[in-house]
């Protein structure tokens, strides 16, 4: 490739926008229960519940660091908690409380509109390709951070 190309700048600009928008929306919604970073954790959550904090790492890409401030404040506001391992009750793992799973509907509301306005102006099958695309690039950085650890 001879061209310079813009991927890193785009992708961190569009998770930089995208954020900033989810909060727009959430705010004026009047949705103060969860915000724009917190709806990737609550998303892995939703998928799976009762998830290690490895394991959220891993779905979320958030470093166990991150990931453990974000869930200590996610804790306080009632959105998660610790419960014990089905199997070992001496491990932990990360689950779901009551409030935030019922707020599963409002998240899909909200989710659905970026959805729509992230791809206003592509075809069903160019939004499937760019998908595809991002895919591609998830996989190519996950290989390479395995293979650096």
């Amino acid at each position: 490739m001879t061209k310079k190309l813009n991927c890193d700048f785009y992708i961190g600009k569009i998770h930089r926008l995208s954020n900033r928008l989810m909060n727009r929306i959430l705010l004026d919604q009047e949705i103060q229960d969860f915000n724009g970073e917190q709806r990737r954790i609550l998303h892995a959550l939703w998928q799976q519940d009762r998830l290690s904090q490895t394991q959220l790492a891993n779905k979320t890409g958030l470093t166990l660091n991150t990931l453990t401030k974000m869930l200590e404040r996610m804790m306080e506001m009632n959105l998660v908690e610790r419960c014990p391992h089905e199997k070992d009750r001496r491990r932990k793992v990360i689950c779901l409380t009551d409030h935030s799973k019922s707020l599963k509907d409002d998240y899909d509301r909200i989710s659905k509109e970026m959805t729509e306005i992230i791809y206003q102006d592509f075809s069903l099958e160019e939004a499937k390709d760019f998908e595809t695309c991002l895919e591609k690039i998830l996989l190519n950085l996950e290989r390479v951070e395995k293979e650096e650890v």
